[in-house]
């Protein structure tokens, strides 16, 4: 008997190959081998731009209550040029939705390079770790 298990959202595709939807359909594979379900949802802000994608969110999530949702993270699935500042918004919609929210970081670390900006572009790119360990309760 499969349950309802959880949901895995995901941020801009990846192409031509996105490895995070193929780790997600792995995982869903495993865990329906366990009798658990894994939903695969889009964030797509790329496609409808942020003011639309979290509204639809918004509604979304309502339905997502108590619900593990497991919020894939790579810092380019979350914005255009690695900047995911808006990413917060994404957490703080779930939270209010009463979702139970888990962060899979596929990128665990920074971009670094020899540039000025490289290195600073590194600290937007912890801003997730911080929002979420702000509002882990």
């Amino acid at each position: 008997m499969i349950r309802q298990g959880a949901i895995a959202l995901l941020g801009r595709a990846d192409t031509p190959t996105d490895g995070v939807e193929e780790y997600c359909n792995h995982l869903g594979g495993a865990l329906r081998a366990g009798g658990i379900s894994l939903a695969i949802e889009r964030f797509a802000w790329k496609e409808r731009g942020w003011p639309r994608a979290l509204r639809s969110l918004r509604r979304r999530a309502k339905a997502w209550k108590d619900s593990w949702v497991l919020v894939q993270y790579t810092a380019l699935a979350w914005s255009a040029r690695g900047f995911p500042l808006r990413f917060s918004r994404v957490l703080h919609i779930l939270k209010r939705a009463g979702a139970r929210i888990g962060v899979v970081y596929h990128d665990v670390e920074p971009f670094t390079g020899p540039r000025l900006m490289d290195r600073f572009g590194t600290a937007p790119n912890f801003t997730p770790c911080v929002a979420l360990w702000t509002s882990a309760k």
